[in-house]
């Protein structure tokens, strides 16, 4: 990973709320990885996935309620547990970091051709 990355990241209409916090680009993978596991873990609990710069919780909070406002996240209840709200990203999102990896990538042959 290097620079460009960060700037394609950045760049990117929907994906540029993740870099604006310390912890906001894992969290996006952390996102990404959670659905392609199909996990029903909570919010509480993805918050613990959290190993780099991980914020207080209401920190937190605030954070996922601004990027659920903007479109980015959805929260949505679990399957496994009704009572459980669960962390995904937005369908916008999802499509935006496979275009901004196949971008990247791009990027990088280009670099090394």
């Amino acid at each position: 990973m290097n620079i460009e990355f960060f700037r394609i990241l950045s760049n990117d209409n929907q994906l540029r709320w993740f870099p604006r916090k310390a912890f906001g680009v894992e969290l996006m993978f952390i996102l990404e990885q959670l659905e392609e596991q199909e996990s029903s873990k909570g919010i509480d609990d993805t918050w613990l996935l959290i190993e780099h710069n991980r914020p207080q919780k209401g920190t937190f909070s605030l954070y996922v309620n601004e990027l659920q406002t903007e479109g980015v996240i959805d929260i949505i209840r679990s399957k496994q547990k009704r009572s459980r709200k669960i962390l995904r990203l937005s369908k916008t999102s999802k499509n935006a970091l496979i275009g901004m990896k196949e971008q990247f990538i791009d990027s990088v042959l280009k670099i090394h051709s």
